[in-house]
């Protein structure tokens, strides 16, 4: 859940994460 509010908040940070975290960042969208 963190990773969610953390992304609205930092869209080029979030980038980073999903290249990182795609799993995390599939379950976020999905």
């Amino acid at each position: 859940m963190k990773i969610a509010v953390f992304a609205s908040g930092n869209g080029s940070n979030f980038q980073r994460l999903a290249e990182q975290f795609p799993k995390v960042v599939k379950f976020v969208f999905s």
